[in-house]
């Protein structure tokens, strides 16, 4: 195969691919998409398309398994790239372009993989969707059975669908609100979490206390630090546990400058679950 009708394959089995995709986004929850629609002219038409994207996915399929077939030709064919350049010539042609002449140099050096790789992906992908007829299939049925139907039942189907729609909408708008309230509490919390932050990142006199409610251990943000001036501005970050009548146990101390020890106590809510407290020594 000559190079210009390779690349001719490459484009056209890469645009069929693209447009199976595409297709499948369209179609997606089909079925329960067809249980509201009682005009035939539309199920037809949905029909119709998942026909062609069958055909068409067949065809990809075809073409890419064309074009790895031609990467292995060309790795037996002894396919090598000479690009006139030292190693050392190469490396400051791929330095160049920030690292991106460096990767078109390896894709052309590793060409007939490429082909392998990729279009092999392409053709497992195509060979799926080309494969699955149980949609088409179930669609095709429920196709039958609507048609199938007298005027009055069909005034009922399409009535009982109606409903079915309606109480899905409503589904849908209770999550979406429900989904609003979460947002708006977590927007509340992060809210009063960094207004508590700023107070002992601000104030000096103020601090900062967390709680691991697993297990009871504290975190204290404070500036009780040595007074030496690589330590002024320092958050002192106390990790340990309240001793009813004794000192603290203090398992580790840490010392950030103030962003870090926001990103701390941050990161130690958000990601960890510590919650804010009170003081605990």
């Amino acid at each position: 195969m000559g190079f210009h009708l390779a690349a001719w394959f490459m484009l056209f089995g890469l645009i069929c691919v693209l447009w199976s995709m595409n297709v499948n986004d369209q179609i997606e929850g089909t079925k329960d998409w067809l249980l509201t629609i009682e005009n035939d002219v539309s199920r037809q038409q949905i029909l119709q398309k998942l026909e062609r994207k069958k055909i068409v996915s067949w065809l990809a399929f075809a073409i890419a398994l064309i074009v790895v077939i031609q990467g292995i030709y060309l790795i037996h064919s002894g396919y090598s790239v000479d690009f006139g350049m030292s190693g050392e010539q190469v490396g400051r042609q791929a330095a160049r372009g920030r690292g991106r002449g460096g990767l078109i140099l390896l894709i052309i050096q590793f060409f007939p993989y490429f082909l392998i790789g990729g279009y092999g992906l392409f053709a497992f992908f195509a060979f799926r969707v080309a494969n699955d007829s149980e949609t088409l299939k179930s669609i095709n049925q429920l196709d039958e059975e609507i048609k199938s139907y007298s005027p009055e039942e069909r005034q009922n189907y399409k009535e009982r669908m109606l409903k079915r729609s309606e109480e899905q909408k409503q589904k849908d708008q209770e999550m979406a609100k429900q989904k609003q309230l979460e947002r708006k509490i977590i927007a509340e919390q992060q809210a009063k979490i960094e207004e508590e932050a700023n107070k002992w990142k601000t104030d000096e006199s103020k601090e900062g206390w967390l709680i691991n409610p697993r297990d009871g251990e504290c975190k204290r943000y404070h500036r009780n630090v040595p007074p030496r001036p690589e330590y002024k501005g320092i958050i002192q970050i106390d990790t340990g546990r309240p001793r009813k009548g004794q000192p603290p146990a203090i398992r580790k101390t840490f010392y950030f400058k103030k962003d870090a020890a926001i990103s701390h106590w941050r990161d130690f809510i958000f990601q960890e679950g510590w919650k804010p407290t009170t003081p605990k020594w």
